[in-house]
This record gives C-alpha cells, sequence and structure tokens, in this order.
C-alpha cells in the first residue's frame, strides 16, 4: 500500500480529514446521510464517523496507511473529526452522489491522503 499526503491529484481513492464544524448544518447531513465506513479498510466512497476505531484497526500493522499521529491530534484538540473517502464511480461512487461539494471538502480539509 502506498500514502501520499498534501495535494492529491487525480487518485481512484482520496480520503479527506475534516472538521464537521467548519461546514454548514446543510453540508454536515450531507456528509453525514453517506455511508458509514468506520468498520471498513476498503476505499468505497463513505464517511469515517467513528475515527478512533477506525485508526485502531491499523494498530499493529506493518505499514501505515494513514497519518495516525496527526489525525489523533486533531481529536485531542476537540475537533469534531471525521474521514471521507471518495472513489471512482466503480469503486463506490462520488461526493456528488450525496451533494457534497468535493471542492469545498478540498478546500477546508485539514488533512488530504490517498492509498491505493
Amino acid at each position: 500500500m502506498k500514502i501520499r499526503s498534501g495535494f492529491v491529484s487525480n487518485s481512484s481513492s482520496s480520503s479527506f480529514v475534516i472538521n464537521l464544524n467548519d461546514f454548514s448544518k446543510e453540508m454536515q447531513d450531507n456528509i453525514l446521510s453517506m455511508p458509514n465506513r468506520s468498520d471498513e479498510l476498503g476505499r468505497c466512497t463513505g464517511v469515517i464517523k467513528d475515527v478512533e476505531h477506525f485508526l485502531q484497526m491499523f494498530d499493529g500493522e506493518d505499514w501505515n496507511i494513514i497519518p495516525n499521529s496527526t489525525i489523533r491530534q486533531y481529536i485531542k484538540e476537540g475537533k469534531n473529526i471525521v474521514i471521507l473517502r471518495e472513489s471512482d464511480e466503480e469503486m463506490g461512487g462520488s461526493f456528488a452522489d450525496f451533494n457534497v461539494n468535493i471542492d469545498e471538502v478540498r478546500v477546508k480539509s485539514l488533512l488530504e491522503f490517498e492509498y491505493h
């Protein structure tokens, strides 16, 4: 598995760590209406609501897919963190299917990464 942090180009799987409090109530509702992927390591489009549980699934692995320590720091700071994942349509759709604006997510994200 490979990871790239920072600006992510046309990846087949992009993930965004966001603070829900940075978005309007309408956008928060749209984000939270996405399929919950908290128990999945795959790359299907959706939201990871239980971030701490999701991070624990990677503990003890030989490779680090996601920047766990950075995300845990955001949690310690009291940010209302979720992780959004978008994959190409063959892998489970796009943010647009849930009225989530990718440009707004990209601008307001705390962290963007991809994995294959």
